[in-house]
């Protein structure tokens, strides 16, 4: 099991209310699961650093994006949350305007946006725990709510 500590970023689509998910490949580690685009923080990195640098490694997501925008303070990206069970977890949020198809690296085979009432049940456990744990349902507060 993977300690190392992570960042994952939730990207929502705010017309479709939608949430973007990458499918790992079948040469990957725990293949076919569905997951948030994200990963290990590198040595100096910080949480934020990692969710940008790993969108735009897995899935050709650079910023700034056309109808992007990032949850964010004075002070940085806003974490959506912060789980440290199995390893420590930083969540970020992005909302766009519109669905887009990102530029999937050999780690996924494939892509697909979800209604928050459909989210797949087979995804990876970083995935799982921030469904679990309630991201989801901020996430969506948060645009709702009209904070971003």
């Amino acid at each position: 099991m993977n300690r190392l500590p992570g960042a994952w970023m939730v990207i929502y689509c705010k017309t479709r209310r939608t949430f973007l998910f990458g499918k790992r490949g079948r040469k990957m580690r725990k293949p076919n699961l569905w997951n948030l685009f994200g990963g290990h923080l590198d040595t100096g990195e910080s949480a934020s650093e990692c969710a940008i640098r790993e969108m735009r490694e897995e899935a050709s997501i650079t910023l700034p994006l056309s109808g992007a925008t990032l949850w964010q303070s004075p002070e940085g990206l806003r974490p959506l949350g912060y789980i440290d069970c199995i390893r420590e977890m930083h969540y970020f949020l992005m909302v766009t305007d519109t669905e887009f198809s990102p530029n999937l690296d050999s780690e996924h085979s494939a892509f697909a946006w979800f209604k928050f009432d459909k989210l797949p049940k087979k995804v990876n456990r970083p995935t799982e725990i921030a469904i679990a744990t309630g991201l989801f349902v901020k996430a969506k507060s948060v645009v709702e709510d009209k904070l971003l």
